[in-house]
């Protein structure tokens, strides 16, 4: 364990079951230590724990936030559950007890001042039990100075009665919804007050914590900033690797490769929350096409659950985003805030498939400013995908044009440094 020095340390809480909300987390750590900060991790397993092996910094151990759920992590996702059912899944009032229990216990042996976390819900209880302030990282789709300028009615939740109302009227009763959620607040209601914890109003409350740090830009959000969340909170993108620069060097030979042969390129990219089964629809889609395709599929198939396919199509457990999607023609990919963030710099066009409702907004931010066509998952066709693709290439300059566009007025500094300079603001303001 680390022992309590005169330098403030700050504790970093990754969600390693996600790549898209462990990546912000991990390169603000990693930003905030070049920068002569003390820090140390901690986790509550996932599969992506590997990406702080480089880290100089201990990795703490608490327990696996997934054990005694009935389904892992893979098999939730890969099944296209919702967000409502992944907070149900994961934070019974039992789990909740657990993981609060040995939050609390780390958070004291460490002596951490300052607690840095993405969707991790029960620190928002933990942190108040130590007294330490605690930031999260949230998207700026998730918050109400986004929603309530263009949040639109949640694609999963449409159904046959849905479909009759008018989209304006479905518009403003979602962002009412929105502001007023209550997603997990009965069960995190049932626990709080054991810890001396006041109770939570709404989902906000326990997703936003105490201090929110916002990842997104306002410019590219098209929002003003607002009491509740001033310009200071917006730190900016942050993705894999540095999206404003381009390093063929990290791009396999055999990728490289099958980009360049005749025809248009097109990666596709789910991401740890894609599903299965959409998945390898769009691959039968494309066997056999004039396209040549690279697929990276995660942790949705195993080496032997790939199936045979032609030429055309190439098989990547995984591929460096930043750097194939300015290669490639066109992207598809679900609506995950890093992927998405990633292909607006790389200046591409893409399809995309949301998963959640955060990833609807994220999609539909970029589908505004037209450069990205969106399918819905619930409604998911390769009728439609197939659509969509000859869409944006029969009109490609146009396309084309619109994402370059966007990619020029991205904040040329990367979020996680601003985001390491914000930790340092505050942490010197509660310890001088």
């Amino acid at each position: 364990m680390c022992s309590k020095s005169t330098e403030p340390l700050v504790g970093f809480l990754p969600c390693f079951f996600s790549m898209g909300e462990a990546i912000p987390v991990i390169k603000m750590a990693e930003e905030y230590i070049d920068r002569g900060g003390s820090a140390v991790l901690f986790s509550h397993g996932g599969n992506y724990e590997e990406l702080v092996e480089d880290l100089d910094a201990e990795v703490i151990q608490l327990n696996d936030i997934w054990d005694g759920v009935s389904k892992d992590s893979d098999e939730f996702f890969n099944e296209g559950n919702k967000l409502h059912q992944l907070v149900r899944t994961i934070y019974p009032p039992e789990n909740i007890r657990r993981c609060v229990d040995e939050e609390v216990k780390a958070f004291r042996e460490t002596g951490i001042d300052m607690i840095v976390c993405s969707f991790n819900l029960t620190v928002t209880i933990s942190s108040q039990v130590v007294g330490i302030p605690q930031l999260s990282v949230v998207s700026g789709t998730a918050i109400p100075p986004y929603y309530e300028e263009w949040a639109t009615f949640i694609d999963n939740f449409e159904n046959g009665l849905t479909r009759i109302i008018p989209e304006s009227l479905k518009d403003r009763l979602i962002r009412f919804y929105l502001r007023h959620n209550k997603l997990g607040v009965r069960l995190f209601n049932k626990v709080a007050p054991e810890y001396g914890v006041d109770k939570f109003r709404t989902y906000e409350d326990i997703y936003c914590g105490q201090r929110p740090l916002v990842c997104d830009d306002l410019s590219y959000l098209d929002i003003s900033p607002t009491e509740e969340f001033p310009e200071e909170k917006f730190i900016g993108p942050i993705v894999y690797g540095n999206p404003s620069e381009f390093h063929p060097e990290n791009v396999d030979d055999d990728v490289k490769a099958h980009i360049q042969g005749d025809g248009k390129s097109v990666v596709v990219v789910m991401g740890s929350t894609g599903v299965k089964k959409i998945f390898l629809e769009i691959v039968d889609l494309f066997d056999g096409t004039d396209y040549n395709v690279i697929f990276a599929y995660t942790n949705l198939l195993s080496e032997g659950e790939l199936p045979s396919v032609h030429e055309n199509i190439l098989f990547k457990k995984f591929v460096s985003l930043a750097d194939v999607s300015k290669m490639t023609d066109l992207a598809i990919t679900h609506g995950g805030r890093g992927t998405v963030q990633t292909l607006a710099y790389s200046g591409k066009p893409a399809i995309c498939i949301p998963m959640f409702i955060e990833h609807q907004y994220n999609v539909e931010n970029m589908v505004r400013q037209g450069t990205t066509i969106k399918i819905k998952k619930k409604s998911f066709s390769t009728d439609e995908l197939e659509e969509a693709v000859d869409k944006i290439f029969g009109d490609y300059d146009e396309y084309l044009k619109n994402a370059r566009r966007v990619a020029d007025r991205l904040p040329d500094e990367v979020g996680e440094s601003k985001g390491a300079r914000r930790i340092r603001e505050l942490i010197n303001r509660y310890h001088p």
